[in-house]
């Protein structure tokens, strides 16, 4: 039985029309007594019915994961998991950048409009994200055949909470060699290389970090913040 069946069976159901005829008329609604599953199954069929970006709360991180998995399979993906902010008295814990980068991936995906549900512990609610319009501000756009100065471009990655090292080896890290900058975008699934000729950006290839090899070429890129800490 596909997710797709178990969704249509609720086009033409009375309590479903009501509640989506609800939604669009008056905003606001409760609906009580369902089970998970259930709870799913409505918001999967809400989300490709009304095209709205949904935000799920649930009383836990395990049972956010649990339903970030079953809206998953009723939507065939476009889920994403908004984890709470881990609380530390050391800075700098590898545990705590991952987080860190995991909410920015998510931010950048709902900015971008890849990301239809955001599933978060409700405990989330309690710290502040970035504002909408600080995050675009801090985005930087890259194009192969812009010209630029390279100078600007390191300044750009700095003041979107960037660190400069040796070598990257994880997100929110970039470096420069010449007129060569790596950097790791804290949404993206392998780091780039950017190739400048002069004041020309020649190239910008994919790369994996293990073993620095060339993943593909692409011919422009979007560089979110690494940062949640711009305000």
């Amino acid at each position: 039985m596909s997710s797709s069946f178990l969704l249509d069976t609720l086009h033409g159901y009375g309590p479903y029309e009501r509640l989506r005829k609800g939604i669009n008329e008056q905003g606001i609604l409760s609906v009580y007594n369902l089970t998970n599953t259930q709870k799913a199954e409505i918001v999967a069929a809400l989300v490709g019915d009304t095209g709205r970006q949904v935000l799920y709360l649930c009383e836990s991180e395990k049972a956010a994961t649990q339903a970030m998995e079953d809206l998953s399979i009723l939507t065939g993906g476009a889920v994403g998991l908004f984890q709470s902010r881990e609380i530390s008295f050391y800075q700098n814990v590898a545990a705590s950048r991952e987080i860190s980068s995991r909410r920015l991936e998510m931010l950048s995906r709902l900015l971008n409009g890849s990301l239809r549900i955001v599933v978060a512990p409700i405990d989330t609610l309690l710290h502040r994200v970035m504002p909408r319009d600080l995050f675009v501000e801090n985005t930087i756009h890259l194009r192969v055949g812009d010209r630029l100065d390279t100078d600007y471009v390191l300044e750009s990655l700095l003041a979107s909470g960037y660190t400069r090292e040796y070598m990257v080896e994880g997100k929110g890290q970039f470096a420069m060699r010449g007129g060569i900058i790596d950097v790791y975008p804290s949404d993206a699934s392998h780091a780039v290389r950017i190739e400048f000729f002069d004041d020309e950006l020649d190239s910008i290839r994919e790369f994996d970090v293990m073993d620095q090899r060339s993943v593909g070429n692409i011919q422009n890129i979007s560089i979110p913040p690494a940062s949640e800490g711009l305000v």
